[in-house]
């Protein structure tokens, strides 16, 4: 660390040399961890004063278009390296937040309305990690970012966009299971989400990465609201098993079916004209949760259960790699 706070003590905010220190010093705290918390503190206040100074340089350029355009790319590095900080001092960032003048949280809400994509999209993802890492610190201020969040859910973004999209819609899983089990407050927030995320999902010229973060969205909205979200289940069973049977095996992919599953026992009928979909999807899966293989386990039974003969004719008509897997792994 000396030699880099060397060279940072030297650079002027407006140098582009600390254009690459802002981003080595992200990697940097995220492999450090809680032990980079004794170098936090300057660099936090300094992530703050060059946002600030960059959002009043914009509104000044927009004032007075005559005036250069202002360099985003500082906008774009302090906001990552604040995502950084976020991702290594987790909850240890609280008190930063919480003490910054001017307050990080509205400069945050600035970013998110920004003309450039490039910030609009670390913004989100500055929103998705501070979900992720220090949800306490963030929650005052989401009634004005899921404005912008819902606004930024586009189902045919310009390409340009995507990636602003993207984390857009990743960003807002993360803020709803933060949020918890039927949150009185973000429950208002629940068909505005859904209303964009299933066009999203259905849209055939989105992009298959934003096919796949709506998906998880819709199945973790749906693990914490399932009466709002289950009604709309057959509207996009189909199209929400095809986006994720393909993608790895890992914690968003299984708090995503954990919600479809909890959709599916809400709205049982929702998933009757998807069902080879979802029990594709199902057997795709190589290590689930205990928890999530239990949901499986009990939704399959049900099924069979409650109409045995329908359960076979259907199964009859599956591939045959499908039918093998279900009756090894679950019996059915």
């Amino acid at each position: 660390m000396p030699p880099l706070t060397k060279r940072w003590s030297k650079l002027a905010d407006d140098d582009e040399d600390l254009i690459p220190l802002l981003e080595c010093l992200a990697s940097v705290t995220i492999a450090m961890g809680p032990a980079f918390l004794p170098y936090a503190g300057p660099v936090f206040e300094r992530c703050c004063n060059i946002i600030h100074t960059s959002l009043l340089q914009y509104q000044q350029y927009q004032q007075n278009p005559d005036l250069e355009e202002p360099d985003k790319s500082f906008l774009v590095v302090a906001l990552d390296l604040l995502s950084g900080l976020t991702q290594g001092l987790g909850p240890n960032m609280d008190s930063f937040i919480n003490s910054s003048s001017p307050h990080l949280l509205q400069l945050l809400t600035v970013c998110l309305k920004h003309p450039q994509a490039p910030v609009r999209q670390s913004a989100y993802a500055l929103v998705g990690d501070m979900a992720v890492n220090c949800f306490s610190a963030l929650r005052p201020a989401m009634p004005g970012i899921m404005n912008e969040l819902v606004l930024q859910l586009d189902p045919e973004p310009k390409f340009e966009f995507v990636s602003a999209s993207n984390n857009a819609a990743w960003s807002v899983g993360e803020v709803a299971l933060r949020y918890g089990r039927d949150d009185p407050e973000f429950q208002q927030w629940v068909n505005p989400l859904i209303s964009r995320l299933i066009p999203i999902l259905l849209h055939p010229k989105a992009p298959r990465s934003l096919h796949e973060n709506a998906a998880v969205s819709i199945g973790r909205i749906g693990l914490m609201h399932p009466n709002h979200v289950a009604p709309h289940l057959g509207e996009f069973a189909q199209a929400w098993c095809q986006a994720l049977y393909e993608i790895r095996d890992n914690e968003e992919k299984d708090s995503a079916f954990r919600g479809l599953c909890t959709l599916v026992q809400t709205n049982p009928a929702g998933i009757a004209k998807s069902l080879l979909w979802f029990c594709n999807s199902i057997v795709r899966w190589n290590h689930p949760s205990p928890e999530l293989n239990q949901m499986f386990q009990t939704l399959l039974q049900g099924f069979k259960s409650h109409d045995p003969q329908g359960w076979a004719a259907q199964v009859a008509m599956f591939p045959p790699a499908i039918q093998e897997r279900l009756q090894q792994r679950y019996g059915v």
